[in-house]
């Protein structure tokens, strides 16, 4: 029952021990590089929609290199990507208000509209009863005053 072979746990810790310093600064860059392209695509929505402003913050108080290396990406901070997921958030409530809006305005017009067929079905109705009734008077001899002949 017992395998001599190394267990699970073992090969599980192998594993976490094996991943290195350079294969944590790989996957680093590869989440950096996702969020980053996260955040151009939310500023294109927002840039879309054209109802939301998002101000990118000053960065003049960021000290400019005077060597010509190549300066370190800054990672934006938690509040930003909050601000870009919330003007997302916001954006999608008003779509989904306004899809509300449209359905409630439709339903409101087909009930206008189902009312309307109704009416004009019980006047129809109305207009063959007496019809009928002129038909009954004109194969039954019955004067227009209702009264018997005797």
């Amino acid at each position: 029952m017992i395998s001599e072979g190394p267990s699970w746990l073992e090969n599980e810790r192998r594993k976490f021990e094996s991943f290195t310093e350079e294969n944590f600064r790989d996957f680093s860059i590869a989440c950096q590089q996702e969020v980053d392209w996260l955040k151009n695509y939310l500023r294109d929505i927002i840039a879309r929609s054209k109802k939301i402003e998002v101000t990118r913050p000053d960065n003049s108080n960021i000290p400019q290199n005077s060597q010509k290396t190549i300066p370190k990406r800054l990672v934006k901070t938690k509040p930003e990507i909050k601000s870009l997921v919330r003007a997302v958030a916001i954006k999608k409530e008003q779509e989904e208000h306004e899809k509300k809006t449209a359905a409630k305005e439709w339903e409101t017009k087909r009930l206008a509209a189902s009312q309307r067929r109704q009416e004009e079905e019980q006047k129809r109705m109305q207009i063959a009863k007496q019809r009928e009734e002129e038909w009954k008077r004109k194969a039954n001899f019955i004067p227009d005053s209702k009264k018997k002949v005797k």
